[in-house]
């Protein structure tokens, strides 16, 4: 019953939800990305260093999802709060997750022949930065 209600609430939730940072992060990481070194290869120690920012970049952006400033109006609801959070932080993550997976399409493709990126360890370490940003912002809100 509840997981009906929350499915529901999905579309009111996304426009409830300030897109304004991702929205800001993803293209300039991207950006950043894409001119590093324009013109070259890129190497992959630079490409790692990048990668490494543009995703603490993100993870921070990812935080703004879960401001409500419907919290307390929508107390009355069917659904408790962290149903409605959690909610969130699974819209936001699936957006951080595409931008990420297309910056890394733009590393690997920018990156010299026979040079392999590390690219699970990457995405590890932004899934944990994202993962941590959101859990110190569903704390704080």
């Amino acid at each position: 019953m509840r997981m009906r209600v929350v499915v529901s609430l999905l579309w009111p939730l996304a426009r409830a939800v300030d897109w304004l940072p991702v929205a800001l992060a993803v293209p300039a990481g991207l950006a950043l990305v894409s001119l590093v070194s324009p013109g070259k290869d890129l190497d992959p120690v630079n490409a790692s260093l990048v990668l490494r920012a543009v995703a603490l970049l993100m993870a921070s952006a990812g935080g703004f999802a879960l401001v409500d400033a419907m919290g307390r109006s929508t107390g009355a609801l069917p659904v408790p709060r962290w149903a409605r959070q959690w909610a969130r932080t699974g819209m936001v993550l699936a957006a951080l997750a595409a931008g990420w997976g297309a910056m890394i399409a733009v590393a690997v493709a920018r990156s010299p022949d026979g040079v392999r990126l590390p690219v699970g360890g990457l995405s590890l370490e932004a899934a944990v930065c994202a993962l941590t940003g959101l859990a110190a912002a569903g704390l704080a809100v």
